[in-house]
């Protein structure tokens, strides 16, 4: 992910369009690709890294899946692979069918009961809502002139869920395409530390999102990466990160999922 510094010349001189107004903007942006990629189906994997104290990896865990559109709860997650391991057809047609009795069951769930358990894994139009924004001016990254803003905690956000509590501990920078007001990159060092349970995270954890342009229209997340230290009881100390890496992204179809028994 290149980073080319400051844009040069007189596009510096252009007025910077006001925080409220960016933030309505990217907001709009970001509510419209969302419902853009309702029906969207996509590869994503997932690398689990144990690092030690001196930031090499310890320990590298790698799962693939395949990820569906469900109108009835959080997307659909087929393993395709783990750690280099293709799963079977036989093992994916059994998953698609437990699948399906849980979509079955989830029919007659709650609007409420399944809006929570989506708000888990908040999107990125909720993020935003957490934050206040300020212009801090352009620059070129990736090819693209951008907005550079900051990112500070909103202290009237009221969060629904552990993860977005843990999202007002962090502050950060983000990098608005000009053209098109869509986030290429988030910057997310956390400002405190986050505890739950027996589990302490100190203040060195971050967050990191890459967004792209697919098509010319949609947007989609090509890549994230979460760096979290912790503490359990205060006593044995760990670190670990993980990267979600994103791609393969087509419209979905009834159906598709059968592709999946001949998907590499």
């Amino acid at each position: 992910m290149g980073y080319a510094g400051l844009i040069p010349g007189a596009g510096q001189d252009r007025s910077l369009p006001t925080a409220a107004t960016l933030r309505e903007r990217v907001l709009a942006m970001a509510r419209q690709q969302e419902a853009l990629r309702e029906n969207d189906t996509f590869r994503e994997t997932r690398i689990r890294e144990v690092l030690r104290a001196d930031g090499s990896v310890k320990s590298r865990h790698v799962k693939t899946f395949r990820i569906f559109p469900n109108r009835y709860g959080p997307p659909t997650a087929i393993l395709l692979a783990k750690d280099g391991k293709p799963t079977t057809a036989e093992q994916r047609q059994k998953q698609i069918e437990r699948d399906l009795r849980q979509r079955k069951r989830r029919r007659h769930t709650s609007a409420e009961a399944r809006s929570g358990e989506a708000a888990k894994s908040p999107p990125l139009s909720r993020v935003l809502e957490l934050y206040r924004m300020t212009v801090i001016g352009r620059e070129q990254l990736d090819g693209h002139s951008t907005i550079k803003v900051a990112l500070t905690p909103n202290p009237r956000a009221r969060p629904r869920n552990f993860v977005e509590k843990a999202m007002l501990k962090m502050a950060g920078t983000a990098w608005i395409d000009e053209a098109v007001f869509f986030i290429i990159r988030v910057s997310m060092p956390s400002v405190g530390t986050v505890r739950r349970w027996l589990v302490t995270s100190s203040s060195e954890f971050g967050y990191e999102l890459w967004q792209k342009q697919i098509d010319g229209h949609v947007v989609f997340p090509e890549r994230s990466e979460l760096t979290i230290p912790a503490k359990m009881l205060g006593l044995f100390g760990y670190r670990f990160r993980v990267t979600r890496e994103f791609s393969h992204c087509q419209r979905f179809t009834s159906g598709m999922e059968l592709l999946l028994l001949e998907e590499p």
